[in-house]
């Protein structure tokens, strides 16, 4: 069995439509959100377990209808609206498990850990900073050793000279940001802490901080597992619907339906979800 929705939501000052294709079987729901072609949330229901996993959030910017999907807060609102699906939808569903896979691709393909690198910044990943995720019962005693063990990292000082810090963790001269490399030249890193090191880095050049990131602090908080309570939606000033329609199939239709979603008499006919919260 197949379904097809539209989220309509307002967030701001800004509208954004997102398209819903919901699968069901024997054993679960197999929801996928973003674009027509292109989707960037995939939540699964498992009806034996009754319980939701957020199998995928990445960013495209087809992840959604008639306007760009940004990167940064258009993400998060992304998601923020797909667990308002599952609240509409499957209001019995009080949390969702996910394991924190996330990641920032540099332009040479190499990745940073998302985890780790928000960590190091906020002193949070992204998921407990912006869905106040909590770690799974059985993660708690992992993710805080490993916190313990990043700030250990992070607090203690460079003991290498600029000339033997390049040497150490980035050998690879052909590719140096030459900015960048400047900056190390031009900061007295001899003593300073790791922390500040690298938050006077990130915002230079991504492969380089992925060559030192990495060597330094690497993928510790990679594929550790978390719980985001679906009432955290709650926080935000959120207004949106969920509009039952039929297949979009090509841009003509498109076209159509954005033409009614966009006239509110022409919506009639359509099942819309109560929806503010």
């Amino acid at each position: 069995m197949e379904s097809y929705y539209i989220i309509k939501s307002k967030l701001g000052n800004k509208e954004k439509y997102y398209y819903v294709n919901e699968t069901e079987n024997e054993f679960e729901y197999n929801i996928l959100v973003g674009g027509i072609k292109i989707k960037c949330v995939n939540i699964i229901i498992d009806k034996i377990r009754k319980i939701a996993l957020l199998e995928l959030l990445q960013h495209h910017q087809k992840c959604s209808l008639y306007s760009d999907l940004e990167k940064g807060d258009e993400v998060k609102a992304l998601l923020i609206n797909s667990l308002y699906y599952i609240n509409i939808k499957y209001p019995k569903i009080k949390y969702i498990e996910l394991i924190d896979n996330s990641f920032i691709l540099c332009k040479n393909k190499k990745k940073i850990s998302l985890p780790d690198l928000s960590f190091v910044k906020y002193n949070k990943t992204w998921y407990e900073k912006n869905f106040n995720a909590i770690p799974s019962n059985n993660s708690k005693f992992k993710i805080k050793n490993l916190k313990k063990l990043i700030n250990k990292i992070i607090n203690r000082k460079i003991k290498l000279n600029y000339e033997d810090f390049i040497k150490e963790y980035y050998a690879s001269p052909i590719f140096q940001n030459k900015v960048a490399i400047n900056i190390i030249k031009n900061t007295y890193i001899e003593n300073m802490i790791l922390k500040d090191f690298l938050d006077k880095l990130q915002e230079y050049d991504c492969v380089f901080y992925e060559n030192i990131f990495n060597k330094l602090i690497g993928n510790l908080l990679q594929g550790t597992e978390w719980i985001i309570k679906i009432e955290t939606i709650k926080e935000y000033n959120l207004q949106s619907e969920i509009i039952n329609i039929e297949k979009i199939k090509g841009n003509s239709d498109l076209d159509i339906l954005y033409k009614k979603l966009t006239n509110k008499e022409s919506n009639k006919g359509a099942t819309i979800y109560d929806g503010i919260i």
